[in-house]
């Protein structure tokens, strides 16, 4: 077969990217391709009848052409790789380093003229590029693996670090919990266990302001969180509703937790529980301003109120009335059924002077048997007297009481703001002094209150 007629025949293997030439049964180079001139610059002509080991004498050693030639007799495919073979056929780059190869000889039958021919089809693909990528690859998968492996140590040594961290804070008592910036639960210890009725697994992840908070605070707490907690307060109460319905206040600190970046990533809410100091408080307070006997204000709160009262006056342009009242007769009970019977009479009196006022007006105890009355919004005098009236009328009833049925009568004085003063101990002491002239009065029973402007 001439030169033109194989290479017209076995066109399409010049179009491959492959090395590939075909030898027949004396291993003679029948067919010689682009790829392969270009690799070892023989030129098709010159080759095409050259038998193959004598072309390259390496070929004849027993890996090689004893297996060509099992192929040119109908055997299964041969595969030679440089790796595990040395090289086939040398190829070398303009450099002239040696490239990496796979090859492959194959059994094919041809027709010549009435005649089957069998001729070793062999391919030949250059893996120097595949190669160096494989061993690039090797390396970043090293690279990877110990990667890995230093960050598994360091997991290891996080989750070493953060069980001692977590069983440090299990072990203080305040309350202690790490919250994302959406408000999501990361960290719970024991103590915030105890108080709230809810396990960690309970509330892992969820929002905090939806499962602790009651509801009319939850859109506050809601507000703190943000990608930066901008408008996280350092330190702030609230209220945490436990698994059993029970509300406590919380007085929390709160530190921000950055990340490697030094962005705002968590917060760490410290927190004490303080609902039974603020109650103590609020007794405290209470007691405070109140007489013990009976609830009402006592003279403090009174004043408090009074100077309240008289700025609103100042502001609307309305009257402020003062009533001040005296017992009369309370004395001798006092003196002949005992303290008890005086303290039952008392608690008697403020709960009928309570039931007479608006829910604006303050019933104070100033001491003893001595009350005052303070009227806010008040119109004239006459609408002073007829509260005075109502309160003669009511505390002249009869007391019922196991010691037996009592008798009181009042005396009492009025002083209005901003007719008589204009400051709450001036409106105090002109009461005072109208209460006194009642009562140094010729015993006219039926003069029991008398205005400061006034006279008997």
């Amino acid at each position: 077969m001439i030169f033109h007629e194989i290479q017209d025949r076995f066109w399409i293997l010049n179009q491959l990217p492959l090395g590939i030439f075909i030898l027949d049964q004396d291993m003679r180079i029948q067919f010689w391709n682009r790829i392969m001139q270009e690799w070892t610059e023989h030129d098709a002509r010159t080759v095409i009848g050259q038998r193959l080991p004598d072309m390259y004498p390496e070929l004849k050693q027993p890996r090689f052409e004893p297996r060509i030639q099992a192929v040119l007799d109908g055997g299964p495919p041969a595969v030679f790789s440089s790796h595990l073979h040395g090289w086939f056929i040398p190829i070398t780059n303009r450099d002239g380093d040696k490239r990496l190869q796979n090859t492959t000889i194959a059994s094919i039958r041809v027709q010549e003229s009435s005649q089957w021919t069998r001729l070793a089809l062999v391919t030949i693909q250059d893996v120097t590029e595949l190669n160096q990528r494989i061993s690039e690859h090797r390396k970043v998968r090293d690279q990877v693996v110990e990667e890995l492996k230093k960050r598994r140590e360091i997991e290891q040594r996080l989750r070493r670090e953060k069980a001692f961290v977590s069983k440090l804070l299990d072990t203080v008592d305040s309350l202690v919990v790490l919250l994302d910036n959406e408000g999501r639960i990361i960290h719970f210890n024991r103590a915030c266990e105890r108080l709230s009725g809810y396990s960690f697994q309970d509330l892992q992840g969820k929002e905090i302001f939806k499962r602790l908070i009651p509801p009319e605070e939850a859109e506050t707490v809601r507000s703190f969180f943000s990608p930066d907690f901008a408008n996280l307060p350092h330190h702030f109460e609230n209220y945490w509703l436990t698994r059993a319905g029970e509300k406590r206040l919380i007085a929390w600190s709160n530190c921000i937790i950055n990340d490697e970046e030094g962005n705002p990533d968590y917060v760490l809410g410290t927190g004490i529980d303080i609902t039974e100091q603020r109650r103590m408080q609020e007794r405290i307070e209470h007691m405070a301003m109140h007489d013990g006997l009976t609830g009402l204000p006592n003279r403090n709160l009174l004043q408090d109120r009074m100077e309240m009262a008289i700025a609103a006056a100042k502001r609307t342009g309305n009257r402020v009335a003062l009533l001040f009242l005296d017992l009369d007769g309370f004395k001798a009970i006092n003196d002949n059924y005992g303290h008890s019977t005086g303290d039952e009479v008392l608690t008697l009196v403020s709960r009928r002077l309570k039931e007479l006022v608006r829910a604006s007006d303050t019933v104070a105890r100033f001491g003893g048997d001595e009350f005052v009355i303070l009227l806010t919004d008040t119109g004239k005098l006459e609408d002073a007297k007829q509260v005075a009236r109502k309160v003669a009328w009511q505390l002249s009833r009869p007391y019922i009481l196991p010691s037996g049925e009592h008798q009181l009568g009042v005396s009492m004085g009025i002083s209005l703001y901003p007719d008589d003063a204009e400051s709450a101990e001036d409106l105090m002491r002109l009461a005072d002094k109208a209460m006194y002239r009642v009562k140094k009065s010729s015993g006219d029973k039926e003069t029991c209150f008398l205005a400061s402007c006034e006279n008997v």
